[in-house]
C-alpha cells in the first residue's frame, strides 16, 4: 500500500513538472511574439513618420503652385 502511495506521488510530481515546462515553453513563446510586435510596431512608426514628413512637404509644394498659379505649371 505504501509503495502504491509513493509511486502516485511520484506520478502527480511527474505531472506537475511537465505541465510546469508546458506553461514555461508557452511563456517563452509569448514573450517571443510580444518582442516581434514590439519590433514591428518601432518599424511602424518610423515608416509612419517618414510619410508624414512627406505629405507634409508634397502639401508644401502644392500650396507653392497654387500660389503661383497657373504660369507655374508650364
Amino acid at each position: 500500500m505504501i509503495g502504491l502511495a509513493g509511486w502516485q506521488l511520484w506520478q502527480r510530481r511527474k505531472l506537475i513538472e511537465a505541465d510546469a515546462r508546458y506553461v514555461a515553453g508557452q511563456v517563452n513563446e509569448l514573450k517571443e511574439l510580444a518582442e516581434g510586435a514590439v519590433w514591428a510596431l518601432h518599424a511602424y512608426a518610423r515608416e509612419s513618420e517618414t510619410r508624414a514628413k512627406q505629405a507634409a512637404e508634397d502639401a508644401a509644394e502644392l500650396t507653392r503652385l497654387i500660389r503661383r498659379g497657373p504660369r507655374a505649371a508650364h
